[in-house]
């Protein structure tokens, strides 16, 4: 396993072994949750993207945790969970405590 950032310059990730290859794509998924969850989509919506994607829903929820941890913000008015660093429900609008 000689890369988990990505392929070194110049090279596809055809070149890299197996193990690589799938540490790559597990660091380029929490990356691609990390920021859809710091920037206001609710963590439920997430899991169930993720698990209707073909995630097992343990696994879902590692790499939820794993990106923003497990400290939610909640939405007073319908009770949808948020990373901390979002404002306001993305589905009501109402204001988000914790």
């Amino acid at each position: 396993m000689a890369w988990h950032h990505g392929p070194p310059a110049g090279q596809g990730p055809g070149a890299a072994s197996p193990e690589a290859l799938a540490l790559w794509r597990i660091n380029s998924l929490e990356v691609g949750v990390k920021a859809r969850l710091e920037k206001g989509y609710p963590v439920e919506y997430m899991v169930r993207d993720l698990t209707s994607a073909g995630l097992n829903f343990d696994v879902a929820r590692s790499a939820i945790t794993s990106a923003v941890g497990t400290a939610y913000k909640k939405c007073k008015t319908c009770g949808l969970s948020y990373a901390q660093t979002a404002g306001n429900c993305a589905e009501c609008g109402g204001p988000l405590v914790g």
